[in-house]
Parts: structure tokens; sequence; C-alpha cells
């Protein structure tokens, strides 16, 4: 009786580890127009390739023609790419075995760098990419595409980072109402979040991928409420918010703008939170900008003084290629603002659970010198729709 016991005991303790997916038998079976099978089991993962020679590969930038089971979350079995490697790679003949197909699974939770969603296309589909290079649209940097047709975002490595939060005392136009109070702060996961805030052709487009809105500043006017509640007719009604952080951490609305985006893309989309927003701002940095001091040299590099809501990308970006941060538009985050933050260490601070007036935090803004730093955030009520309020997309990663 004692050692069932124990062997009882011993079970109840135990956690079942999530299955790894798995690739194998990777092989090139034709050559110039290539085919590569491998098969993947266990789970399903997302499937990026390489070409290597001699052991060397050829260089990302030459594999974006690929097709098939690459670059996209693949279901376990048998799987194929197909890659065309006389029109991108011209001039070069393959010699087995020098030359081979290299295949690499990415677990859903540990997936590569770069997320790309097509919204010209009906069935709006998801891609992955481990390096920019990779990317089938080309560079990021004064490229069109990231800012209408394709919605771009970028994996934030945030998990168990110790970071800070806040400003300290001494910072230039530092708000003593403690809503900047100086704190240390870990997030428990890895976040996805758009590159630019979303534009008003990617608003569109998410809703019908033939529209010809051309506009590329950031989309402004549509409340948190329209966001993350209800986008058809109820969202004056006060009464009925959203009550992040008291409901799921996931909960939207059914008929929010966010869940129809949610329903056409596959993905749980949302608005960061506060801290998961300034994280991606500061990008590893620890001064009031994330390129430096809080200098009007710098400050001319991140925004623009003299207007808000301009076209997206005019600017440079953070380290982690993300535009805007600082200096268009102000953009929504799912906490309710406070202030009188205690200085005591966090992790995955979700703000206070209710604010008096529902309002919630906006950061980012260009208008102000005190508003043009990572650490400034404040409020607005939560049905506002206002011409310098915008948004971007965030995934937490599981």
């Amino acid at each position: 009786m004692k050692t069932k016991m124990l062997t009882l005991l011993f079970a109840a303790g135990l956690t079942v580890a999530a299955a790894v997916p798995q690739v194998s038998n990777v092989a090139m079976t034709q050559y110039g127009k290539c085919k590569i099978t491998y098969t993947l089991s266990e789970a399903p993962g997302i499937v990026t390739f390489d070409i290597l020679t001699n052991g060397v590969s050829i260089g990302a930038q030459n594999l974006t023609n690929a097709v098939g089971d690459v670059n996209r979350l693949v279901q376990p079995g048998t799987r194929a790419i197909q890659w065309n490697a006389s029109k991108i790679w011209p001039g070069h003949k393959f010699r087995t075995p020098c030359v081979t197909a290299q295949v690499t699974v990415w677990p859903t939770n540990e997936p590569p760098d770069w997320l790309a969603v097509d919204l010209t296309k009906a069935d709006y589909p998801v891609t992955y990419y481990a390096s920019e290079a990779a990317l089938p649209w080309g560079s990021i940097w004064e490229n069109p595409t990231y800012k209408g047709d394709v919605m771009l975002m970028r994996r934030i490595p945030a998990s168990h980072v110790l970071s800070f939060m806040g400003s300290p005392e001494s910072e230039e136009n530092h708000l003593a109402d403690g809503r900047e109070t100086r704190r240390m702060c870990t997030l428990t996961n890895d976040f996805y979040i758009g590159i630019y805030p979303m534009t008003f052709r990617q608003f569109s487009l998410l809703s019908d991928p033939t529209s010809t809105e051309a506009r590329l500043s950031p989309v402004v006017g549509q409340s948190y409420n329209m966001l993350r509640y209800d986008a058809v007719g109820n969202y004056h009604n006060a009464a009925l918010p959203v009550n992040f952080p008291t409901t799921s951490r996931t909960f939207v609305g059914g008929d929010s703008l966010i869940k129809s985006w949610r329903d056409r893309t596959g993905l749980t989309l949302d608005l960061p939170t506060s801290a998961q927003w300034e994280f991606a701002c500061r990008c590893g940095t620890d001064t009031p900008l994330y390129n430096g001091p809080h200098t009007m040299v710098n400050l001319n590099l991140i925004s623009d003084a003299y207007h808000a809501n301009y076209e997206v990308g005019q600017r440079g970006s953070n380290g982690w290629h993300l535009f805007d941060m600082i200096g268009n538009v102000y953009e929504w985050c799912l906490d309710y603002f406070e202030v009188n933050i205690p200085a005591d260490a966090v992790t995955d601070p979700l703000g206070p659970a209710s604010h008096p007036q529902i309002a919630r935090k906006i950061r980012g803004y260009h208008a102000m010198l005190v508003h043009r730093r990572a650490a400034f955030f404040t409020d607005s009520v939560y049905t506002t729709q206002q011409g310098d309020i915008g948004f971007r997309l965030c995934i937490t990663l599981p």
C-alpha cells in the first residue's frame, strides 16, 4: 500500500511535456527547379529552409521565391518545398554532394523573428522568416509594401529579461505624479509587435483585400472599445467595456475589430500591454529615447515635432526595426490609466483592475517634449474616437 501511494504521489507531480516537432529525411530530389522533401513528425511546427554549398549558406536573399511547405505552420507528414534556383540564383551549377538542403523546424512557442500577413489575399496567409534578408518583399527600410499590403511583425526577445520601466527623477521632463515611477519589470513571454502602427491602407485591407485605400499614415478614430468590444453599434455604451485585466487576458467582444481580424488571420492579435509597449520601444536601452539621451538632435532622428499622423516610417527605427514608437500618433495600450505606481519590482504587470472614467493608457505621441520619451504615457476614455490616437497590434507567445 505504501509503495502504491508513493507511486501515485510521484505520478501526480509529473507534468506532461509538450511534443517537440522533429524534421527528418531531408532530400533534394531535382535541381534547377528544385524540389526539397522532408518528413515532419511529433507536432506541427514552423518550417524554414536553407541551401548550403560545401556547408555554407548561399544567403537567404537567394531563397525568397520558395513555395510549398515552407515559411509557415506545417502539419506532420511528408512535405515538399519548391525553389526555382535557376531563376533567382542564375549561373550556378549544382553538384551533389556539395549542394545540400537544410530544413529547420521551429516550435510554435519559439517561432522565427519575423511574422508577415499578406493583406492583399482573401485568405490572409501568415508566413514566418528567420531574417530580414529572407523576406520576399525586400528589405524594410523605405519599402511601402510593409506600410500597406503586408502587415509585418517583429518578435521581441522579452522572456525573463530584467528591465526598467519608468524614468529616474533626474530625467528631463520626468512626471512627478507617480506614473513614471522607476521599477524593475520582467515579462514572462516573448511577443510579436507590428513594426508600424496600423495604417489606413492596412486597416482597410483587413476588411477587403481588394481595397484601393492608399493612405500610409496611422489609422485613427478607432476607440479602444471599437477595437476590443464592439465596432458595430454599442461602442458608446459605457456600461459594457471589455474590462481588461479582470476578464480573460485574451477575451475580446464578438463584434470587435480585433475579433474579426483574429478570425481572418488565425492569430491571437491584441493591443500590447503598457509594459510590452515600453519594453519594445526601449529596445534594450535605458535612456529617455531608444536612440540615446533626450536631445533635439536625437529627437529629430525619430520624430516630427510639427504634426502627427504623417506617413509611417519617415524617420529612423529603433534597433528592432520598430518605427514611429515615439513621434507620430498616440497608441492604445491594454491597461487602465494609473498614477502613484509603487516602486516594487513586477512581473507581467497588467495595471489596475478599474478606473473611475474607464480611461486607458496611450503612449508614443509627438506633441511636446514631455511626450517624446519612452517612459511617458497619458490616458483617454475607452470610447474616445480621436484624430491623434492610433494603435499597433501585438501577439503574446505561449
